[in-house]
């Protein structure tokens, strides 16, 4: 039985006005999950709390600029086998074909907050 998924809207997990399927376009009797589709008011509040938040993060320091998105990288290549099938998935995979490009995308991650924050460090404009 596929499984019910919401938004994460402000802070908070919500249901949409409805939901849509996500199903595997090379097997189509592969229901991935039903997703919550945001209602106008959801999506007006998502954008709002995304420029609170923008303004929250030009003020956080740049050591803990970096150590948040490092922690984020570390969830990712900890959580690469089941992300890697998902979104095989999704694409219409049959395995774990995704796995590459997640992992390259770790390593950009990677090597942008580390020149980044070296780039800034040395008195480069953010």
């Amino acid at each position: 039985m596929p499984q019910n998924y919401q938004n994460y809207i402000a802070g908070a997990w919500c249901d949409g006005d409805a939901t849509i399927e996500n199903i595997n376009p090379s097997d189509l009797t592969d229901s991935i999950g039903h997703y919550a589709q945001a209602s106008r008011r959801q999506l007006n509040d998502a954008l709002d709390a995304a420029a609170s938040a923008q303004k929250q993060w030009a003020k956080t320091g740049l050591e803990a600029r970096q150590t948040i998105l490092m922690n984020i990288g570390n969830e990712l290549m900890a959580r690469r086998e089941e992300l890697g099938q998902l979104l095989s998935r999704e694409v219409g995979g049959r395995g774990s074909s995704s796995y590459g490009p997640r992992e390259q995308g770790r390593y950009a991650e990677e090597f942008y907050t580390t020149v980044k924050t070296s780039y800034i460090a040395a008195g480069q404009p953010d």
